[in-house]
Order: C-alpha cells, then structure tokens, then sequence
C-alpha cells in the first residue's frame, strides 16, 4: 500500500542517519581518549631528547677531560656525574615505558567502551525504527 511505502521510505532514511549518527559518536569518543596517548607520546620525545643531550654531554665531557691537565680525576669526576644522570634518565625510561604500556591497555578498553556504547545505541535506534515501521505496516493492511 502506498502508506506502507511511504512509512518505510521516511524510516529508512532515518536508518541511514544511524550510521552517520554512529560514525560521528565513535570519532568523538575515539578522539578525546586518544588526547591521552598523545600526552605520553610527547613525554617520550621529551626524554628522548634528554638522552641525546647526555650522549652530547659525555662526548664533550671526555674531550674537555682529554685536553684538561689531569685527565684521570677530570675523567673519575665526570664519569661520576653521567653515572648520576645516566640512571636518572634510565628511570625517566622505565617509568616512561610502564606508564605508556598502561595507557595503550587502557586506551584499548576505553576504544571497547566507545565501540560498545555506539554499537548498542544503533540497535537500540534500528529496533524503535523498525517497529515504527512494523506499525505502519500493521496500519495500512487494517485499512484494506
């Protein structure tokens, strides 16, 4: 019938604004937890900058030391200090590592949660529109 017809048409235009609706949720959700992996990622380039300038710091320590009058304490002394920094910045590494191991497993479970959500609302919208549409269709045979 042609009131079947138009119902089903209105409805499945609004199916299609579900996976639109979807899409947009998912991007969204994504995003703002995603601002996080972000915010460890530049922790890391941050500390991998400090390692380049230690590897810069201890090339210029041993040639200051190689042309200094008493290379064996100006070696002991500077070698003392990389030491001190060298396992500062091996800390800053492994807590760096943990601390980005934890927020890729947590992202992931957060990723599941968006998918979750968006996944179980789109069948909640697409169950209401499909018994809309059942209803109009029960309506137009009862007006046969």
């Amino acid at each position: 019938s042609e009131i079947a017809r138009a119902c089903v048409e209105k409805k499945t235009s609004e199916l299609s604004g579900i996976r639109t609706a979807m899409r947009n949720d998912l991007l969204d959700c994504y995003n703002k937890h995603n601002k996080q992996l972000e915010k460890v990622k530049n922790e890391r380039a941050i500390i991998y900058n400090e390692a380049s300038k230690f590897r810069v710091d201890a090339q210029r320590m041993i040639e200051g030391c190689m042309t200094s009058g008493d290379r064996l304490d100006c070696l002991k002394a500077g070698i003392a200090e990389l030491a001190k920094k060298g396992r500062d910045l091996l800390r800053k590494f492994d807590g760096i590592v943990r601390y980005e191991a934890e927020a890729r497993i947590k992202f992931t479970r957060l990723m599941i949660e968006c998918d979750k959500k968006a996944i179980d609302e789109a069948q909640r919208q697409a169950a209401k529109i499909i018994d809309e549409i059942k209803k109009c269709c029960k309506i137009s045979e009862n007006k046969k």
